[in-house]
């Protein structure tokens, strides 16, 4: 697990996802996968210190694990990304944890080491799904990367689902 967030690492998801994909498979049913980033967290490094980006991130852990249900998982992908594999869920129901994500981050309060409240950051994120635009991991993780950047290029602190071919 990840030491500072408490979440599944990147090699734990990965390997759930791999099993959680051939359950998919099997039972003919799809996996989502969602993809964020804390928008703008190096500047927030800079601005208050990495002391308060450890809390963001720890935080942001927290939503995360508040959002989702026992089956999925979510995971720190590296640095300030997130993943989380939402099998058994089609695109709306994605939809809906994302939103649930973004809507409950603008609603925490993170103070600083003066215990002045900062802005909360917002995260950006990217939604595939399993079987319908993608048939692999690598492809359907690669699929939300690749959405989670039109986010971030779209001006932030929003869901992005479209194809971007």
């Amino acid at each position: 697990h990840d030491a500072l967030t408490g979440l599944s690492n990147r090699h734990v998801f990965t390997e759930t996802m791999r099993r959680e994909l051939a359950r998919c498979q099997r039972g003919g049913v799809s996996l989502a996968v969602i993809l964020m980033d804390v928008d703008h967290f190096k500047n927030l490094n800079d601005t208050y210190g990495h002391a308060v980006g450890d809390l963001v991130l720890q935080r942001l852990a927290e939503v995360l694990r508040a959002s989702i249900r026992p089956e999925d998982c979510a995971c720190r992908w590296g640095g300030e990304e997130f993943c989380i594999s939402l099998p058994n869920t089609k695109l709306p129901q994605a939809i809906q944890v994302a939103e649930r994500i973004r809507e409950t981050l603008a609603s925490l309060k993170i103070n600083n080491s003066n215990h002045a409240e900062i802005p909360v950051p917002t995260v950006s994120m990217g939604i595939a799904v399993f079987p319908e635009e993608a048939v692999d991991i690598i492809k359907l993780i690669d699929l939300a990367d690749q959405r989670l950047y039109v986010a971030k290029g779209r001006g932030r602190d929003q869901i992005e689902i479209a194809s971007t071919s």
